[in-house]
């Protein structure tokens, strides 16, 4: 039996509420030539029933068993278990646009890639609508030509393409002989994965669509345990700067790496909702993140966001009261902006149309000057017609 061409690997834990929408969005795509696993990771709702449903209905999805090990360690277990050329990753929650994976392969097959990037939505379950996740692949940081390889963008290459798996495609063969794993932590267990995978890659390619909606808003989905877990991020920081740093790497790619942590610890700081997890973060930041990584003391240069930069300074210096009235200056100064922008696009929304009726008014006027031209013509045509019916032109002779 020939291997499929792409191995579609779903960790699954109480997503019933998702779960037929995942999965029918990847059974149908319009590459038909793929593997589904799912790895059923101890659920105790309905997930279990859509799986086999799904399952029985169509033999191109698998179902594994995962005794509660989490989405790194479900991951892990479908990975052992693929078979296609190419490796794709979606969580329960989520889904796929229907060509993404003929797409991705295409460009994958067409650059000899063993990494496609791809864009994003997120999709608010809450408000039932899209917006577009811009910072998951950042076309206007990249270089025009490509594919690219890793040593193209070493300074950049883990702030611009995100780290997250579900929005790649990887070549299975890769991923094998470098024997790159998922961490089987609470949160964030695909940055390493992802990350090492982006270092490896001979080429990385880039399809500029949107093709995964990635649900926000839900409370089965691992953002919801950010209060719970505030510090497996740094966790898996920490992993990944062992990687670099034992590979010899990190000259190559510290640049990218810094940038990447500070941005992380803004993002993490604004996901979590208590005082206790703002000041477990806080403490780890403190105590072990800046005295380790001297991005303050050495290497602040390297970090481009200044905003982002003078946040990470205010958690370190500060107390946690000051940081947290810096932030809400900062947040009132963005509301701000926003009542501005959202005027100024109202304001230029009446301009436009004040300019549309204008506009429209000298086309009509336009439109009532060639009417009234043609009907002259018209009129001089036909007097010119009837005077030479009366009058006609002798004809010339030869003498």
């Amino acid at each position: 039996m020939n291997s499929p061409k792409v191995s579609v690997i779903v960790p699954v834990h109480n997503a019933e509420k998702y779960l037929e929408q995942c999965l029918s969005s990847i059974l149908g795509q319009t590459l038909e030539d793929i593997e589904v696993i799912c790895v059923n990771d101890n659920s105790t709702d309905g997930s279990a029933e859509v799986l086999e449903r799904f399952a029985v209905d169509d033999g191109r999805l698998r179902v594994l068993q995962s005794p509660g090990l989490g989405a790194g360690g479900a991951r892990n277990i479908g990975l052992a278990s693929a078979q296609g050329e190419y490796l794709s990753f979606l969580d329960a929650d989520d889904f796929f646009e229907p060509d993404m994976l003929e797409s991705a392969v295409a460009k994958a097959e067409e650059d000899q890639s063993d990494i496609v990037v791809y864009g994003s939505w997120l999709y608010d379950t809450a408000r039932q609508a899209n917006r577009q996740a811009k910072w998951t692949l950042q076309v206007d940081k990249l270089p025009v030509q490509r594919p690219l390889a890793p040593s193209d963008i070493s300074d950049r290459i883990f702030n611009v393409f995100g780290n997250y798996t579900w929005n790649k495609l990887f070549r299975t063969a890769v991923i094998r002989e470098m024997n790159i794993h998922f961490q089987e932590i609470s949160r964030t267990n695909d940055l390493l994965f992802t990350c090492e995978a982006l270092t490896q890659a001979r080429l990385i390619s880039v399809v500029d669509r949107c093709f995964v909606h990635y649900r926000v808003a839900t409370k089965t989905s691992l953002q919801s345990t950010n209060d719970r877990n505030p510090l497996s991020f740094l966790k898996a920081f920490d992993a990944f700067h062992a990687y670099l740093e034992s590979n010899g790497l990190l000259p190559q790619y510290e640049e990218s790496f810094l940038n990447h942590l500070v941005d992380a610890v803004c993002a993490n700081i604004a996901s979590v909702h208590t005082l206790d997890a703002i000041r477990a973060i806080r403490d780890a930041v403190v105590n072990d993140v800046e005295p380790s990584r001297g991005i303050l003391t050495q290497k602040q240069g390297l970090i481009r966001n200044k905003v982002q930069l003078d946040e990470y300074e205010s958690l370190v210096v500060d107390d946690a009261a000051t940081f947290l009235f810096k932030q809400t200056v900062a947040l009132r100064s963005q509301l701000e902006d926003s009542y501005w922008y959202t005027d100024w696009c109202d304001w230029k929304r009446w301009t436009l149309e004040v300019e549309k009726k204008s506009l429209g008014k000298e086309l009509n006027d336009r439109n009532a000057e060639l009417k009234e031209l043609k009907q002259c013509a018209a009129v001089r045509i036909c007097d010119r017609l009837r005077s030479l019916v009366k009058h006609p032109t002798s004809p010339k002779h030869n003498e």
